[in-house]
């Protein structure tokens, strides 16, 4: 599919960015608690969004979170992976004067680029940390997840970023830091 301005779908403001986003998590989180669910069915004692180290230099701060860590005789880390993908024709959407491209967005593996040099590692910490803090989320009705992103890569100068639980917020807040950063044109693919 070529990605030309006439074939996307273009609005401006925080509301349609938020309600799209938001749209976008609610069919992975649909997914991702049947993934726990299933796994507890089958008897396999384990913790859903557990925090670990990790030995791999691509990831922020060497930290990721686990989908699922098995807590049995052999603990393991088991990842999530989605059967069904949120289809949808590219769109635009315009915010403080910045253009942000979403052409894919898979909740779980969000590839973030942009026009401007990406922040270093220190203008992101403070967000990293924030988002990888557990939190109370709106949904109290189910079962309570921690509300965090799970990893953030640095990969051949663009961000790869598993939101997890994360809200929309999370990935309104790297948006606000890459225009505070100069960026005017930002792009999910």
């Amino acid at each position: 599919m070529t990605d030309t301005a006439s074939e996307r779908y273009t609005q401006h403001g925080l509301r349609p960015l938020v309600n799209f986003l938001q749209q976008a998590r609610t069919h992975y989180l649909e997914q991702y608690r049947s993934f726990i669910e299933n796994h507890r069915m089958a008897g396999n004692a384990g913790e859903p969004e557990v925090l670990l180290e990790a030995e791999d230099a691509a990831l922020f701060d060497g930290l990721l979170v686990a989908d699922y860590l098995i807590t049995d005789a052999d603990p393991r880390v088991v990842r999530f992976e989605p059967s069904r993908m949120l289809s949808f024709k590219p769109i635009t959407v315009t915010i403080t004067g910045m253009d942000i491209v979403i052409e894919r967005l898979r909740w779980d593996d969000v590839v973030v680029l942009s026009d401007v040099a990406l922040p270093s590692k220190a203008d992101l910490q403070v967000w990293f940390e924030d988002w990888t803090t557990p939190r109370e989320g709106e949904d109290e009705h189910r079962e309570a997840l921690a509300n965090v992103l799970h990893s953030f890569r640095f990969e051949d100068g663009q961000f790869r970023i598993d939101f997890g639980s994360a809200p929309p917020k999370a990935i309104i807040d790297l948006f606000l830091l890459l225009n505070e950063s100069g960026a005017k044109s930002v792009r999910l693919v």
